[in-house]
């Protein structure tokens, strides 16, 4: 009988770009995913869909991925099968978990019964990416990956990725090999949820739009400042891009409201010249470093009191032009 297994790895969104309207773009943003807390769904025949999850896997998430896969069957697509999803990701902590959990899912499905369609058509009828595309990209493309959001409409509010509303998925920009010899630690994936989903809107609400400027500088420390320092590997340029960004982007909203524990440590991290970041809307920081560093980001994590793990690889770009999922088995 045959049987699917596909993969899909957590991301890390280091921060929205333009929330100001300051050019002709909305939203959009950038990050990797690393390979580390794999969300894997099964997928065999069945006369009907009847899907099993294990983990940390939320009703809402599981009923979106159940419209999901509506969609597709509204689409003529058969989504019949036995598909079990398991997920230890902990949801709202910074992982992008519903979205790699929806990805991985239809993958299984779609490959199981033959749909052949594409990565595109795929994450139209999610109903993901709608603010940014990083969860996407890292997962088909790989790699550091850079999206620019939605077309600016003054008559739009900002919505987080939960309320899509009619947009259309985000535009990829592109997808560059990661340095790999930057590895990346995890710090406070534990700690308490600061943004729970149901506050999301109002928050975002209530802090956009930026005033310009800090648009026009995010735009500028990302493709002048993050992109250029990847693709040369210059470190230095890299923690210092990647600091100023979150300070003048949106980021530094979701960052006012983090525990004393999380800015302590992000403080620190920062004092000793680290490429450190929020991920969304947090508590999870992502430390860029070099493996000879790994002991002492180890020493400052359980100094301020803050869970650890790693240090990861992260998710290379993947080799074929086209994005697909790299990490599926096919059993006969």
């Amino acid at each position: 009988m045959k049987r699917i297994i596909a993969f899909g790895y957590p991301r890390l969104h280091w921060s929205l770009v333009d929330m100001s309207g300051a050019s002709k773009r909305m939203y959009g943003g950038f990050g990797v995913a690393v390979k580390a807390y794999a969300t894997v769904a099964t997928a065999e025949p069945d006369k009907e869909l009847y899907i099993e999850t294990n983990g940390s896997i939320e009703d809402r998430t599981r009923d979106n991925l159940i419209k999901a896969l509506n969609r597709a069957r509204a689409h003529g697509l058969n989504i019949n099968c036995k598909l079990n999803i398991k997920s230890e990701i902990k949801p709202h902590a910074g992982f992008g978990s519903a979205t790699q959990i929806i990805l991985t899912a239809m993958d299984a499905v779609s490959i199981l019964n033959d749909w052949h369609i594409t990565p595109e058509q795929i994450i139209e009828m999610s109903g993901r990416g709608r603010v940014s595309m990083i969860s996407y990209s890292t997962h088909y493309y790989g790699g550091f990956c850079i999206d620019a959001g939605q077309p600016y409409d003054a008559e739009r509010e900002y919505l987080p990725s939960h309320t899509p509303g009619d947009r259309k998925p985000s535009l990829f920009i592109g997808s560059w090999r990661f340095p790999e010899e930057w590895k990346i630690s995890l710090l406070g994936e534990n700690s308490d949820v600061v943004v729970p989903a149901e506050k999301e809107d109002d928050f975002m609400r209530s802090h956009t739009p930026l005033d310009k400027h800090r648009g026009v500088s995010s735009i500028v420390e990302l493709y002048h400042g993050i992109l250029p320092s990847v693709i040369e590997k210059n470190y230095a340029e890299f923690a210092d891009s990647l600091k100023s960004i979150q300070c003048l982007s949106y980021k530094s909203a979701e960052l006012s409201v983090q525990n004393e524990k999380t800015l302590s440590a992000l403080d620190m991290l920062w004092e000793r010249n680290y490429a450190a970041a929020l991920s969304s809307n947090g508590p999870l920081l992502s430390v860029v470093h070099f493996d000879n560093n790994t002991d002492e980001i180890i020493q400052l994590a359980k100094e301020c009191g803050l869970s650890y793990s790693g240090p990861y690889d992260v998710i290379q770009k993947h080799a074929a032009i086209n994005p697909f999922n790299p990490f599926i088995r096919v059993y006969q």
